[in-house]
């Protein structure tokens, strides 16, 4: 390949003349270029999130998945799993709005309805509906509806409710994307109910922002 590019002059006939000097210094050469080329590619692969294979332990470090809430989503997974955790966990970065919460959820193949305290405690009221407090605490409420999460359960003479694996996960990356001085809400968890059953950060419980 490297002959192709030099002149076809008289001074340059010895590169196609195996038992010639430049001949065997365009192969040698070329091997090595073949070679910086097989590392070139193999770097710029790994250094991008969608194609690394060898260096995903280090981008789960660098993002902090063996100590987030995704880590049980990663230990064991398949290299397409643990790249998408890496994904999600870079989608939720900034999450502020009603919307946002949703989509986060949605990558987790959850669909939930996140409101704001004060809409969901606004008339007319739909029922059965769980009461949040006083204006002070609905201010500072996210509501995240459940309805549409599907839960397993066990049919008998009471319905038996075991739960959804991943809807721990979302508590715990919700519970870190809200403000500090906020708590969320979790309404419709696993039955036709209202029951509360909201978390409480630290900000909240020891008072409000003002």
């Amino acid at each position: 390949m490297l002959a192709l590019k030099l002149p076809d002059g008289d001074c340059w006939l010895a590169k196609n003349q195996s038992d010639t000097n430049l001949y065997k210094l365009l192969l040698g050469i070329g091997v090595e270029l073949l070679r910086l080329e097989g590392k070139l590619n193999y770097t710029s692969d790994e250094l991008a999130l969608q194609t690394t294979n060898d260096l995903i332990r280090e981008w789960e470090l660098e993002y902090g998945i063996p100590a987030s809430c995704l880590a049980p989503l990663s230990e064991g997974a398949d290299l397409d799993t643990r790249i998408n955790n890496i994904l999600t966990w870079i989608f939720a970065e900034g999450t502020s709005t009603e919307e946002q919460f949703e989509a986060v959820a949605l990558r987790l193949g959850l669909v939930v309805d996140v409101i704001s305290g004060y809409d969901y405690a606004s008339f007319p009221l739909t029922f059965p509906h769980t009461f949040l407090g006083d204006l002070r605490e609905i201010r500072y409420t996210i509501v995240v509806d459940m309805k549409d999460v599907a839960f397993s359960r066990f049919d008998f003479i009471f319905d038996f409710v075991f739960g959804n694996p991943l809807v721990p996960i979302l508590k715990c990356i919700f519970g870190r994307l809200k403000p500090a001085n906020c708590r969320v809400v979790y309404i419709n968890e696993g039955a036709e109910d209202s029951n509360f059953t909201g978390s409480f950060s630290d900000g909240f419980s020891n008072g409000f922002a003002t």
